[in-house]
């Protein structure tokens, strides 16, 4: 699932995900991993999408990619995201760069 506010794009794993109304003008995305609080008007649009990883749609088409962690460790090259989600097994956020694009991955 992923959802767009104010020009930055969120993407919350679809496990346990729920959905909570507050205050009329929130809506809160509740997962094992935390909470995210979406301001209603701002919300530009909301995806759903059998992928396990939204970035794979981000880059696709970009051919080697490039995986750091968030501390800007080298962790190693990839033929893609998806090499990348299958063989990273720690878990934890890392920074995905190809030759034209740059994305964060999550590795529950």
């Amino acid at each position: 699932m992923s959802a767009k506010k104010s020009g930055s794009k969120v993407v919350l794993k679809s496990d346990g995900l729920r959905f909570e109304v507050t205050d009329g003008n929130h809506l809160t995305a509740l997962t094992e991993d935390g909470e995210n609080v979406f301001d209603i008007d701002n919300l530009e649009s909301m995806e759903f999408a059998t992928d396990p990883s939204a970035v794979n749609a981000v880059m696709a088409g970009d051919d080697a990619i490039e995986v750091y962690t968030v501390a800007g460790v080298f962790v190693g090259t990839y033929s893609g995201v998806s090499e990348a989600l299958r063989t990273i097994t720690t878990p934890g956020v890392y920074v995905a760069k190809s030759k034209s694009k740059t994305a964060k991955i999550l590795i529950p």
